[in-house]
């Protein structure tokens, strides 16, 4: 019967922090945030020197990039990283930091590349403006996808880790994708888009491995990944000068 406060003081700590983290201190930050309207009380063009509401796009906006639409051999890139089911293992969202330490990890990842991790910023609607399915994920198995175009270092070193993955890294549990590749007869000179095979992997004399189309599309796609544009102060509630002056 001694170690029945114990329990009791264990089994509160392990419901209560948490519900301490994951619900009260999110509601606590989020309880008191207030919208910003999308207006501007200036003198109206039309109206001589009469005061008006106008909605329009502040000039602070007139920098912001909206959103590409997704095209052309990155749009096929993304319908072969459907079709093999990244999304199953891989995300594309970086958590806000009520939710998740996402952009406070900048080393994750740079044991994998010699780029070294950007400066991130919590993921929003505005990100997947003109995909048809956004790839959010639905487990982090693999590493966060959402910036790859930053931290992958080559489109070949991309290619041999889809063929092998355990022939670049032994401790990997990335599934083979060698289905979207080409083994086939080196002429006279190994063609440019050959992977470069390393010598523990061992294929047979006189061949190369060469990416498919679909293989090629899908390393356009991932490289092409980097959740950067600049946010609307309807989103972010910072100007893009105020954005600047706190980047300095």
């Amino acid at each position: 019967m001694e170690s029945l406060p114990k329990f009791i003081l264990a089994l509160a700590a392990c419901f209560g922090l948490p519900a301490l983290c994951l619900v009260l201190k999110p509601y606590a930050d989020e309880r008191n945030r207030q919208p910003i309207p999308y207006t501007s009380a200036e003198t109206h063009p039309d109206l001589g020197d009469e005061v008006d509401t106008v909605f329009y796009d502040k000039p602070e906006l007139k920098g912001v990039v909206f959103p590409a639409a997704t095209a052309g051999s990155k749009k096929r890139g993304q319908l072969v990283y459907q079709q093999m089911g990244c999304a199953q293992c891989h995300t594309q969202i970086i958590r806000p930091s009520f939710i998740g330490v996402d952009p406070f990890k900048k080393g994750w990842g740079g044991e994998q590349t010699a780029l070294g991790m950007p400066e991130t910023r919590p993921s929003t609607a505005w990100d997947y403006l003109g995909e048809d399915f956004a790839m959010i994920g639905q487990r982090r198995l693999g590493p966060d996808l959402a910036n790859a175009g930053y931290r992958i270092k080559s489109a070949s070193d991309l290619h041999l880790m889809l063929y092998a993955p355990r022939a670049v890294k032994p401790w990997s549990n990335h599934p083979n994708f060698s289905s979207l590749y080409d083994s086939v007869a080196i002429e006279s000179t190994p063609r440019g888009d050959a992977l470069p095979v390393p010598a523990k992997l061992s294929i047979p004399a006189g061949q190369q491995i060469v990416p498919s189309s679909d293989a090629k599309a899908l390393a356009e796609y991932i490289l092409g990944l980097k959740r950067d544009l600049p946010l609307p102060i309807s989103i972010s509630g910072k100007t893009v000068a105020e954005k600047k002056a706190a980047a300095k």
